[in-house]
């Protein structure tokens, strides 16, 4: 794998994250590579885990990471990469983008993300053996689906519904590691408040964003958010009521989904009235599309949630009708909750208004080069969440969130287009080209017009002097033995490639070209269609093939933490920190079929590949299973 990425022409993505658990008492920090190969396809390989031995800070952070790329001289050819804040190990909520050579970097609000890319930097720099073009002002790229869930926080701040915070992290010291502070574990899901009458403002204001976000995000909420004399009282009354709704039946799947008796009920009823529908989940913490499905699914079983509360109500009730009058009676189950058609149509409608944040999300954490697809998917968002906002009536409850959302759009909008990796992916996209700004961003044409010409022009240069030096050194091996003769400078004018030649590349491919008529949002369309025209455009392929590595998350990361936790189970909670790292390290790269050199491991290598044809063939057994042609008897 590192022999692959060293000799690969185009430069990786790096892709990183911090992941702390309750149950083993150490942090570590994984990283993942992303490139383009010769062929043109988008490759994900693992890179390392390593431990991180002190606080979470970016000085801390950085270390391992360079140390990783030093290590195989990776620094050389580093193109992209992602880091991630290193205070919750949620999948996507803070995964952020990081370019270097530095084409961009990227990092969350946090202050801690910062200090580490600073670090990196400058760890990097003291190398002496690369040049940094890296400019942090104008190369940092926020991550779009962290940016998707401050969105939908801030628009449901507006009107109430947010859930219970996440309960307070508590440390762990690191065993027998010579330090004096201790490292952060993830906080577990939140207890359920029993009474949801009782939530309180606070409780629900605080979800939907993370301690890593920036601080000029709340001071933005802040100043934006209107005083309560200025809210209209009507909206507000509808606004809790939605909320007091919402809270209702989170309380009510919770209570189904944590007891075994009541989930067999669930299934029970169902079957009874013949509906196929998903067993429930319980949302929870600041995962909004956690809540956002949740909801789903509820919605699609209501009439089997109805009978069940129906049936607990009249059972309650009659035994409250039956004791004595002192006694208090006692709530149920479900706290005599009922739900009427009007509310489940109340729920309907705040989940359709959220249900294209959940896609896009879906959409944009997949492996790919989706890099390209931020600035238009943050275009289609905006014009969407503004029509919503204007069709609605400054009375009804969901108004106060559409004027946010369209608020919090605008501005990561337009931190998107200050970031040139992402505005160069967007150029490199034979979909997009100088044509989406044209047409969508005309204020910011002819910047990003000069932007691409001035890397086409310096790409140029460094292909050209390549070339050279290879001639060079062919003419010396060819001519080592062989008599000077004199030759005409007349006859080098045959073989140079002319100014204009090279305008019309750039020219021809943004101005006009074969048209690109395959689905633009496909991930793999954009890279068959450079590996067609690569000899036609032989320098705009070859700064496609850097930014097509660009993804605009890092899910790619996230595999890694799901093989830690099968490797480090509550029953392995006294694994040394080296076991770890080999231990998930190996099971990654198995996973992604890298062979095992070095050593003597010929035999595990045997019994690694007979097991994946093995499996190969199962899969294909199962899926496509050859028909019998046996004749009747």
């Amino acid at each position: 794998m590192i022999t692959c990425l060293q000799e690969n022409k185009s430069r990786f993505t790096l892709i990183h994250d911090v992941w702390t658990t309750k149950g083993n008492r150490y942090g570590f920090i994984g990283a993942t590579v992303t490139y383009i190969n010769k062929d043109w396809e988008f490759v994900v390989n693992h890179l390392s885990i390593k431990l991180v031995a002190w606080h979470h800070q970016g000085a801390w952070l950085a270390e391992p990471v360079v140390t990783i790329l030093k290590k195989h001289q990776l620094h050389k050819k580093m193109s992209l990469f992602y880091i991630s804040s290193p205070f919750k190990c949620t999948p996507w909520l803070t995964k952020n983008l990081h370019c270097i050579y530095m084409l961009a970097q990227t990092a969350d609000s946090g202050s801690n993300n910062n200090t580490m890319a600073q670090e990196m930097y400058l760890q990097l720099q003291a190398l002496g053996d690369i040049e940094m073009t890296w400019n942090p002002d104008t190369m940092h790229v926020k991550c779009i689906c962290h940016k998707l869930a401050l969105i939908v926080g801030a628009g449901l701040k507006e009107l109430g519904i947010m859930g219970s915070p996440p309960l307070k992290v508590r440390s762990s010291v690191l065993g027998p590691f010579p330090i004096i502070s201790s490292l952060a574990t993830i906080a577990e899901e939140e207890e359920y408040n029993p009474e949801p009458a009782e939530a309180t403002q606070d409780a629900y204001e605080s979800e939907g964003t993370d301690e890593s976000d920036d601080e000029s995000d709340d001071k933005e909420d802040k100043d934006s958010r209107p005083s309560k004399e200025a809210v209209n009282t009507g909206q507000r009354r509808k606004a809790n009521e939605l909320h007091e709704l919402t809270v209702s039946l989170d309380y009510v799947i919770r209570k189904i989904t944590g007891s075994a008796p009541w989930r067999q009920k669930y299934k029970a009823i169902a079957m009874e009235k013949g509906l196929e529908v998903l067993d429930l989940i319980a949302g929870y913490g600041i995962r909004w599309n956690i809540k956002y499905e949740s909801r789903s699914r509820a919605y699609n079983a209501r009439e089997v949630i109805d009978q069940m509360l129906k049936e607990e109500f009249d059972l309650h009730a009659c035994k409250n009708a039956r004791s004595h009058r002192s006694k208090k009676p006692k709530p149920g189950h479900f706290k005599q909750i009922l739900f009427n058609p009007n509310n489940w149509s109340m729920i309907k409608e705040l989940n359709d208004k959220l249900e294209p944040f959940a896609i896009l999300t879906k959409e944009m954490e997949g492996d790919g080069s989706t890099g390209a697809l931020v600035l238009p998917k943050y275009y289609v968002l905006k014009q969407t969440l503004t029509h919503e906002r204007d069709e609605c009536d400054q009375s009804e409850p969901l108004y106060p969130m559409f004027r946010k959302m369209v608020e919090k759009v605008e501005t990561y909008l337009n931190e998107a287009l200050g970031c040139e990796t992402l505005v160069m992916a967007t150029l490199l996209h034979p979909a997009f080209r100088l044509a989406a700004f044209e047409e969508f961003f005309p204020a910011h044409k002819d910047r990003v017009e000069k932007l691409l010409t001035n890397l086409f022009q310096d790409r140029n240069t460094a292909i050209a002097s390549q070339k050279q030096a290879a001639m060079k050194t062919t003419n010396q091996d060819q001519n080592v033995n062989l008599p000077s003769k004199p030759k005409s400078k007349m006859f080098n004018l045959f073989h140079s490639l002319s100014a204009k030649a090279e305008n019309d590349e750039l020219t021809v491919y943004l101005k006009g070209g074969k048209v690109f008529e395959m689905d633009a949002e496909d991930t793999k369309s954009a890279l068959i269609w450079w590996k067609e025209q690569e000899g036609k455009y032989p320098i705009l392929s070859s700064l496609a093939r850097d930014y097509s590595a660009c993804s605009a998350s890092s899910c790619a990361a996230e595999r890694t933490f799901s093989a830690a936790a099968d490797v480090c189970s509550a029953n392995r909670g006294k694994l040394l920190p080296r076991t770890i790292e080999m231990c998930v390290s190996s099971q990654m790269w198995l996973k992604d079929d890298v062979p095992i050199v070095g050593g003597n491991f010929e035999t595990a290598n045997k019994i690694v590949k007979n097991f994946s044809l093995f499996k190969e063939k199962n899969r294909l057994k199962f899926v496509d299973p050859s028909p019998d042609t046996t004749p009747p008897s």
